[in-house]
């Protein structure tokens, strides 16, 4: 069962980024009332985000959690990122946009991928990653990959804190947002949770985590060159010199 979720996912990450090219997730600035049915945005991320931990905790447990540190300190790293992007992270949002919303069929569709990608890494965790030496923790492809990890958080938070700083201080709708990693990229909170993403493939040294890694690439990518792309055409002053979501790069 376990090489078919993986077959399954394997196609998700090579049709993924030619459909979030062709269609733009319908939330933030790309959201479009022609979507059906919509809710609150700050509810939705914390409705579509609880979930992932959740179904981690549960598939561990499920699957024989047998409580060795390596295997707790991957399930701590996966709950840390989404006990921000859950719990913290919907409250960055502007607050006069309280009225904004995300299409329902975006929610239904987050909280599918998130309970089949927690499951699947919840498995791997405790069948592949428990399986190492105890040593591994100590081996310098664990720990590189932790402080992957934890640069990509880093990233990720002062990146989404740049932007709720300037959407509260700003009077229009949007700005052109300085600082930080911002000096280089226009989607440096993307670039962030990517290199997050594969630095827990590094630690956890499995396949369902490197699927994971590269579904969100494949994911934000696209979404990130439409960032870039709309910047340039909204602000004619945008700094030219930045790239899209790859220093120096693309």
């Amino acid at each position: 069962m376990f090489n078919i979720f993986i077959i399954l996912y394997i196609v998700m990450i090579i049709t993924t980024p030619i459909l979030t090219y062709l269609i733009k997730a319908p939330y933030g600035r790309y959201y479009k009332k022609n979507w059906g049915i919509s809710i609150n945005d700050k509810f939705a991320w914390i409705l579509m985000e609880t979930i992932s931990p959740i179904s981690l905790i549960l598939s561990c447990l499920w699957f024989g959690f047998s409580g060795s540190v390596i295997t707790i300190c991957l399930i701590f790293a996966w709950t840390f990122h989404y006990f921000y992007r859950a719990l913290l992270y919907p409250f960055f949002i502007r607050k006069s946009y309280s009225e904004n919303k995300m299409s329902l069929i975006t929610v239904c569709l987050g909280i599918l991928f998130n309970i089949f990608n927690g499951t699947i890494n919840g498995y791997a965790i405790v069948e592949i990653s428990s399986r190492m030496d105890e040593k591994w923790i100590t081996h310098p492809v664990f720990l590189l990959g932790g402080i992957i990890f934890a640069i990509g958080f880093i990233v990720n938070c002062h990146s989404d804190f740049i932007l709720r700083k300037l959407r509260i201080s700003s009077d229009q709708e949007y700005g052109i947002p300085t600082g930080g990693m911002f000096r280089f990229l226009s989607s440096p909170n993307y670039f962030g949770e990517i290199i997050e993403w594969f630095g827990f493939a590094m630690a956890s040294w499995n396949v369902a985590s490197l699927c994971f890694a590269l579904f969100t690439l494949c994911f934000l990518l696209p979404r990130a060159i439409s960032h870039h792309s709309w910047y340039k055409d909204k602000f004619p002053q945008y700094p030219r010199s930045r790239k899209a979501i790859i220093p120096f790069i693309l």
